[in-house]
């Protein structure tokens, strides 16, 4: 993400990465609100969205026994995006590369 802002801003960038592709593994299964209002201004939100899936509501368990609920409808006066959107890291991973392709082409 940070590339992406860098290269929308002129900066030069350089991404080292010990991993030569995208990674198989998710650690990253969830973009929060404020995240997705920052994929929104890279005109990215939507490809996340289509490829993602919205949690409207958090459920917190513990042995089986609901322990806490969460409704991110509440949020929706102060956000466009009142949910969090579950989706595979390496398809974030992804999305962001395009971006990142699409801003270096222009900016170079």
């Amino acid at each position: 993400m940070l590339a992406s802002q860098l290269a929308i801003h002129g900066v030069n960038f350089r991404i080292i990465d010990k991993k030569a592709d995208y990674t198989p593994y998710s650690r990253a299964h969830i973009i929060h609100t404020c995240t997705l209002e920052i994929l929104d201004q890279m005109k990215i939100s939507e490809q996340a969205i289509e490829q993602g899936i919205i949690a409207n509501d958090l459920n917190w368990l513990f042995k089986g026994k609901k322990l806490l609920e969460s409704k991110f409808i509440a949020f929706a006066n102060i956000t466009k995006f009142p949910y969090m959107l579950m989706i595979e890291q390496s398809k974030t991973e992804r999305i962001l590369a395009e971006r990142i392709s699409i801003e270096t082409s222009v900016y170079s």
